[in-house]
């Protein structure tokens, strides 16, 4: 069976300290107003009863992308381990990707007149690697991991502990995780 990968972030590790946007700039050599990962702060509550929840957000590496359907010259594919890259030789920078994705999670480089997305680091993936955005983690909020390996870490926290997706109403069905606190 293949690989199919997905990420779980553990919300109660999460410390917002944004090392993962960090690593994620520099490996991919991003500019400063470029954002593959980034970190939104969630406040709930009114005072005295504040709490505040960091919420890492990336591409969801969705089964059903609405960010492939809307490119008109296929430059987005799903690869068969789940991951949904964007070919940048054969984007043509229309941006209906940007429009497309729910998320917020394709960027446009107006530089290069190309979007661009998390990718997993796939290519670390293959070689038995983790992406930096997991490594760089001090509080190991972030997995990526083969979700058909029922032995697999992300495999089993997701049979062991109460999660979310993001926006499940978009029906793009999301292969990013978090766990519940």
């Amino acid at each position: 069976m293949n690989k199919e990968y997905g990420m779980v972030i553990d919300l109660q590790r999460c410390i917002g300290c944004q090392s993962c946007a960090v690593a994620c700039k520099s490996h991919h050599q991003l500019r400063a107003d470029q954002d593959w990962c980034k970190i939104r702060t969630v406040e709930t509550g009114t005072f005295p009863q504040v709490t505040v929840e960091f919420l890492p957000l990336q591409c969801n590496q969705c089964e059903n992308p609405s960010c492939l359907a809307a490119c008109p010259v296929s430059a987005i594919v799903r690869l068969k381990n789940g991951v949904v890259l964007i070919q940048t030789e054969k984007c043509i920078g229309c941006r209906r990707c940007v429009s497309a994705c729910p998320y917020g999670a394709i960027v446009f480089d107006f530089e290069k007149h190309k979007a661009g997305k998390c990718d997993f680091c796939v290519q670390k993936l293959e070689a038995g690697e983790q992406p930096p955005c997991v490594t760089c983690c001090p509080t190991s909020c972030r997995m990526v991991g083969d979700l058909h390996d029922p032995e697999s870490q992300v495999s089993q926290l997701l049979a062991t502990r109460n999660y979310r997706v993001p926006e499940p109403q978009y029906g793009t069905r999301p292969h990013c995780f978090y766990l519940e606190k």
